[in-house]
């Protein structure tokens, strides 16, 4: 996610978590309006999980959410653990 200078020593991130058109690792392709019906229920209910790993606890939860021209774009905040601090310092450093 690009991470703008303000938040690149906080807690926010903000970014293109899912793209458009493109085929991604299991061979799905993601249409136009797919994330429609589902924004108010990731935003309630939702988080943000390292590498599609629903058995560990998360990273992060979406603050806002909404698709995009190019993709799913979230907006959110990383927990004070010590996996999503550490995830968030993965996230700073690849940007830099």
């Amino acid at each position: 996610m690009n991470l703008p200078n303000h938040e690149r020593e906080s807690n926010q991130f903000t970014g293109i978590a899912n793209v458009i058109g493109v085929m991604d690792r299991g061979g799905d392709v993601i249409a136009p309006g797919a994330f429609i019906d589902a924004l108010a229920g990731f935003l309630d209910k939702g988080f943000i999980g390292l590498s599609h790993d629903w058995d560990a606890l998360p990273i992060g939860m979406p603050d806002t959410a909404e698709e995009r021209a190019g993709g799913l774009w979230v907006s959110g905040t990383f927990h004070s653990t010590r996996a999503a601090q550490a995830a968030r310092v993965v996230v700073r450093e690849r940007l830099e």
